[in-house]
């Protein structure tokens, strides 16, 4: 299995990517902040919504929240789809790393 860490992008990376790449999109800055709230600069999740909104509309705040939560069955069936294309071994070496990270943030919290 080949992966390549992509770090969150910046609010102002996110501004242009979705300048360039999705001029389509009319928004305003509170539109972009709810947008970068639920995307949280996750690449893949910039493009996939962006890619899910409505488009040459206004979006508002709510309308982005509201969309949101519309397209999240979409991204989660995604994400089962590209979890059973991975092998079984590749599945549990991601599983382990998973319980062994969520281990140590349970046993982090419990020495504060």
């Amino acid at each position: 299995m080949l992966s390549i860490e992509i770090s969150p992008f910046t609010k102002a990376t996110v501004k242009n990517y979705l300048n360039e790449r999705m001029p389509q999109l009319k928004f305003d800055e509170k539109w972009f902040e709810r947008f970068f709230k639920c995307t949280k600069g996750i690449p893949f999740y910039v493009n996939i919504f962006a890619n899910l909104l409505e488009k040459n509309t206004i979006l508002n705040e709510n309308k982005v929240k509201k969309e949101f939560e519309i397209c999240l069955p979409i991204l989660a069936d995604h994400l089962k789809q590209k979890w059973a294309e991975l092998t079984l071994n590749e599945q549990k070496i991601l599983v382990t790393i998973i319980t062994g990270i969520l281990k140590k943030k349970r046993n982090s919290s419990k020495t504060r």
